[in-house]
């Protein structure tokens, strides 16, 4: 129980469960008295427990499916290398750069799980990246002049920005470079009518060493398909405003699996919410970095799907896990996992956490209490609460974004900031609900004004709640 008093304050009454254990909930009940009395006491009998039963994926996409599916292949790959003994990224001898016009066989991994066996002639050779172009790419596609634009960017804005903040990609090719490869083999990873559209990828089987990769740093990429031949049609001006956030987020998947899998011979990836979250925030990394060069609308192209995700997840945190209790990482958990590890490294003034998240065999939660020397618990409550709090309260820099202002970035077309908690007013009150693993339920409770309300949390019907939940109580004061 928690006594809280009047006098023209407000309070902001988080209800967490800082829980780890994956693809669970927990019941809960928060229960208000007013006056001098207190709240009842818990029940005495067994502990509540998580109810481990799925809930609606409400914004379940085609491409989060297919990347959490691509992060499972590789995976079994590690571990079967692993556990053969087998060495990874081996490299072979060094490869002349590419020149324009070079044609170059790939497979590419596709919609059957199998390899399509591409043929690809190279448009574009920059300092960073070379770009190869499909031969089997249907008409209406990209010009030259976008070519050499996708070149520039990797070259100037992502190739740097990436670098700097996770560290360094491998080159077992040899050639200085990553390629790009532009194929419809993308495309079609997406079926007809799909809710989203699957843009690129980076496979980790490229650099395994393995009979079903290419032993090269390669990123496959969608093709402009204004006919639709090899799936739903799609413009060229639609896939212009896509790509280049593609680029920067599947490069960082690229270093990540560079300096964890090949450098420090981890036997497996990193949690998909975190390795999700780091790679989105790379795309905000070199927003920044164009937006410094005054290239605001460019900036905005890296920064418009984040946005998105971050209001589906604030419009009810409760009903997402930051871990990804679905494990299927659907768009409200790729917002939630978009704006911790944003709030991470603005809280990070030395200006290494990225780097030393990617250079990490733990993972998740682990990884997360390492690098910060803080309880997973302790981390999560402060980031639960600021992504209310930022901006609203004068007070600790842990309770906020100090270098990002999230009511601005956020806010929603009518204006308003998409989290929006429940009011809960100067009389008795009795709320309950549920919590996935490591979730939060923001209330504002106002106390009357020349007394207090005694508020106690407990588990289902009042019980004690499990200990599994993590049950917890963030309670910030306002004047």
């Amino acid at each position: 129980c928690v006594r809280l008093r009047g006098a023209g304050a407000t309070y902001l009454v988080s209800v967490l469960s800082t829980s780890t254990v994956g693809a669970a909930r927990y019941p809960f009940v928060l229960r208000g008295v007013v006056g001098g009395g207190v709240a009842a006491s818990p029940s005495i009998g067994a502990p509540s427990r998580g109810d481990a039963r799925g809930d609606r994926a409400w914004g379940t996409s085609f491409p989060d499916l297919w990347e959490a599916s691509l992060r499972a292949r590789e995976a079994h790959l590690i571990h079967s290398r692993v556990d053969a003994g087998a060495r990874v990224g081996v490299e072979r001898a060094p490869e002349a750069p590419s020149s324009v016009g070079d044609r170059r066989s790939f497979k590419v991994l596709n919609k059957t799980n199998g390899f399509d066996d591409v043929s690809a002639v190279a448009r574009v050779v920059g300092k960073r990246a070379v770009i190869y172009v499909d031969e089997k790419a249907p008409g209406g596609g990209y010009t030259d002049r976008d070519l050499k634009d996708f070149s520039h960017s990797f070259d100037d804005f992502i190739y740097p920005t990436d670098t700097e903040a996770f560290g360094q990609p491998s080159d077992l090719d040899g050639n200085q470079r990553i390629i790009v490869l532009f194929t419809p083999t993308v495309n079609a990873e997406t079926p007809g009518g799909s809710a989203g559209f699957v843009g690129g990828f980076f496979y980790g089987g490229d650099l395994l060493g393995g009979s079903d990769g290419n032993r090269a740093e390669i990123f496959y990429a969608i093709v402009p398909d204004p006919t639709g031949i090899f799936s739903d049609a799609r413009s060229r001006t639609k896939v212009l405003g896509v790509v280049p956030a593609i680029l920067a987020h599947e490069f960082q998947h690229m270093i990540h699996f560079n300096e964890r899998i090949l450098k420090l011979h981890a036997d497996r990836p990193e949690a998909l919410w975190l390795s999700e979250g780091m790679a989105q925030l790379a795309e905000e990394l070199v927003a920044q970095a164009y937006a410094r060069a005054r290239k605001d609308s460019i900036a905005q192209l890296y920064r418009d799907g984040d946005e998105d995700r971050a209001r589906r997840y604030l419009a009810d945190p409760s009903a997402v896990s930051t871990i990804v209790a679905t494990g299927q990482g659907n768009l409200e958990e790729r917002g939630a996992g978009w704006l911790f590890t944003l709030y991470l490294w603005d809280q990070d003034r030395a200006g290494t956490i990225l780097g030393r998240l990617t250079r990490s065999t733990r993972s998740g939660t682990q990884n997360v209490a390492w690098v910060t020397g803080r309880p997973w618990p302790d981390v999560f409550a402060d980031w639960a609460s600021a992504i209310y709090l930022d901006d609203v309260l004068a007070g600790p820099v842990t309770l906020s974004y100090p270098g990002v202002d999230l009511r601005r970035r956020l806010r929603t077309k009518s204006g308003g900031y998409p989290l929006d908690p429940e009011t809960l007013p100067a009389e008795d009150f009795r709320r309950s609900g549920s919590l996935w693993s490591s979730s939060v339920k923001h209330y504002i409770v106002v106390p009357p004004s020349s007394g207090s309300v005694v508020v106690r949390l407990g588990g289902d019907a009042d019980a004690t709640a499990s200990v599994d939940a993590g049950l917890r109580m963030r309670v910030v004061r306002f004047h």
